[in-house]
């Protein structure tokens, strides 16, 4: 090998050179080189993934506030239902307390009427067959009658409304 003026082959430098190349070679991959490339991505991953965590923790502490809300609203629900329930079957012996005297009591206005509605039918088919004499009785039996009538169906009018028809009629009517 022929030997260069002012220049020392390699080999001949020494260890400590050699190494000391080595290690600024690797510098300069680890400094601007695809190391660097792959120590930025990971820390850019690790980034995301610590983000990720307290995202994924925010939202279990949601689902769990959530499940609470649900549960407490069915307990409410179920509450509710069992208050609902107890005052229809509260409102239902009520309406059976209170309904039984007045359906009673509607019953007997409306039979009433109808008693009177049939007693001026009977008074106005005799006004029909009376004779010359029994006239003028017969119309004023029918008259009164008739103010009976009116009286009784101004009283149920009052009091329960449209009056019955018939007599058949008369248990739906009242209740």
């Amino acid at each position: 090998m022929s030997k260069t003026r002012g220049q020392t082959p390699p080999a001949d430098r020494g260890l400590d050179h050699a190494t000391a190349q080595a290690t600024e070679a690797v510098r300069g991959l680890l400094s601007d080189g695809p190391v660097k490339l792959v120590t930025d991505e990971l820390a850019r991953h690790d980034q995301e993934a610590e983000r990720a965590e307290r995202s994924a923790e925010r939202w279990e502490q949601v689902a769990a506030r959530l499940d609470a809300q649900r549960a407490a609203h069915r307990a409410e629900d179920d509450e509710q239902a069992d208050v609902l329930h107890r005052a229809e079957n509260e409102a239902k012996r009520v309406r059976e307390e209170v309904a039984q005297p007045l359906i009673v009591q509607a019953e007997n206005d409306g039979a009433a009427y109808l008693a009177a509605m049939q007693a001026e039918a009977a008074v106005g088919a005799r006004l029909t067959t009376a004779g010359r004499f029994g006239r003028r009785k017969a119309r004023t039996e029918h008259h009164a009658a008739a103010e009976q009538v009116r009286t009784a169906r101004a009283q149920v009018r009052d009091a329960w409304g449209e009056p019955p028809r018939t007599p058949e009629a008369l248990p739906a009517w009242a209740a």
